[in-house]
């Protein structure tokens, strides 16, 4: 009887064991799996994100400088920024607004809000010199206000600068949105052929 009972606390025993055995080799591969996938993936979508704005900044700087040599805030700009401007917001979903110092909107994209009223916290900034950028999340887009600086010589020879306008950009971030699912869900398979694998080498 004392014989049975000890083989079945042997066999409870080497079961337990093989227990934890699975239990180690499953968590020693996927949870560096797991911790190597999230931090992968964060790191993705940070540089992609990165390199969005890395566009859309070129596009603002291309924008106002173009603006700028027109000498022109109004809505009968020229054809070449009336071109960069369609090719912009086209390519990156973006709506361009260009706002003269009565805070007027003098050209928008969305032809709708011509002669109308500007007043939004980050026009007023950008009147007095200062760019902003507003990231909303939720509603994904990232708008840009950049002053539109004049650089004209004064009578005793410096160059005095002055704000004729502001440049209002509105860029949709939906790629990036995306871009990080897609990353996301990459992350999961990879966290499924890891959990598959560990179950093989378990067993």
């Amino acid at each position: 009887m004392n014989k049975k009972i000890d083989f079945k606390k042997f066999i409870n025993l080497i079961c337990s064991m093989r227990f934890g055995l699975f239990v180690a080799i499953v968590f020693s591969i996927i949870v560096p799996t797991i911790i190597v996938g999230t931090i992968f993936v964060n790191v993705s979508v940070n540089r992609f994100a990165a390199n969005k704005e890395e566009e859309f900044s070129i596009n603002n700087t291309a924008l106002k400088n173009n603006i700028i040599s027109s000498g022109v805030i109004s809505s009968d700009i020229p054809d070449n920024v009336k071109a960069l401007i369609d090719n912009i917001a086209r390519e990156h979903n973006c709506r361009i607004q260009i706002v003269n110092t009565y805070y007027l909107v003098q050209f928008d994209t969305n032809s709708d809000s011509i002669g109308a009223t500007s007043i939004s916290a980050n026009t007023m900034t950008a009147m007095k010199g200062e760019k902003t950028r507003e990231y909303n999340k939720d509603a994904e887009y990232i708008e840009y206000a950049i002053p539109l600086v004049s650089v004209s010589a004064s009578i005793d020879k410096d160059r005095s600068k002055r704000v004729v306008g502001v440049l209002c950009t509105n860029y949709s971030t939906k790629s990036i949105t995306a871009y990080q699912k897609r990353m996301t869900r990459v992350g999961w398979a990879a966290d499924a052929i890891a959990l598959f694998i560990a179950l093989i080498i378990a067993f």
